[in-house]
């Protein structure tokens, strides 16, 4: 595994993916940034945005990781293909309710859980959300959990995570599957979205002024944006998630790796 430092300097080299193919006319354009400066609030098509091209999630902080894929609907109308429409008596049956999207996670070098039970396994998964994207070039974009929660601890008990800044790269393979108005089934081509997936790396000092002065500066702990080393401490310690003592003895210097013993006396 490489050391956060590196990775950054990969990240400005490693775009995310275009879409393979324009399967059905229905595809992933992007992956929207949402931030502090957006409200946490993702804009729901059309317009100038914020692209994210890779991702960040630190398992110090969270076991999830939620994607905001800007979605573009190519599909002509129903007029279009069959001169049909609402006057003859017929309803537009091409916008696309989304359901979900299945994903796939490439990883390299995991060494499988710190209790020794096997080895880690990321299988292809679905994850759902709703949204509708309208025909004949249409745009939306939808809030999806790409990196679930069962996902997530799977990654926070690999022993390739346990070292301070340890990380790698992963690539998520996002295929998205929805319904047109009739029920017809369609799903987009695959989107490849990388995501450095790391320990501690975005907890330290952020920049504007003391700590106490600071205005929030994420939307989800763990997940793109840099948090302040204390406040870190105390959302771990309220939060409590597995090996959270160390997690927390970690950020206090008191160990390098969460595979250490805390020094007696200490916590």
């Amino acid at each position: 595994m490489k050391t956060f430092s590196r990775l950054m300097i990969l990240a400005l080299l490693l775009p995310a993916c275009a879409p393979d193919s324009l399967t059905g006319g229905f595809y992933i354009l992007a992956g929207q940034a949402v931030s502090p400066k957006t409200q946490c609030m993702a804009k729901a098509g059309g317009g100038a945005t914020e692209i994210r091209s890779v991702g960040v999630m630190d398992l110090m902080m969270t076991s999830d990781y939620t994607f905001y894929p800007i979605v573009r609907n190519e599909m002509d109308p129903l007029e279009a293909t069959t001169g049909q429409n609402s006057e003859t008596g017929y309803l537009e049956s091409n916008p696309i309710n989304i359901k979900g999207a299945w994903v796939t996670y490439s990883i390299e070098g995991l060494q499988g859980p710190w209790d020794g039970d096997g080895k880690s396994k990321l299988p292809e998964t679905f994850v759902p959300t709703s949204g509708t994207v309208d025909s004949d070039g249409g745009v939306t974009t939808v809030a999806i959990q790409v990196i679930p929660a069962w996902i997530g601890s799977v990654l926070d008990r690999d022993k390739a995570f346990d070292a301070y800044l340890a990380g790698g790269y992963m690539t998520l393979g996002i295929k998205l599957e929805g319904e047109t108005l009739d029920g017809t089934t369609v799903r987009s081509s695959t989107f490849n979205f990388p995501v450095i997936v790391c320990r501690a790396c975005l907890i330290g000092i952020v920049l504007g002024g003391s700590e106490d002065d600071l205005e929030v500066p994420f939307c989800s702990p763990g997940q793109d944006y840099p948090i302040p080393g204390s406040w870190a401490i105390d959302l771990i310690s309220m939060w409590q998630p597995e090996r959270w003592d160390k997690k927390v003895a970690m950020l206090e210097g008191l160990i390098r790796s969460l595979d250490e013993t805390i020094p007696a006396g200490t916590k």
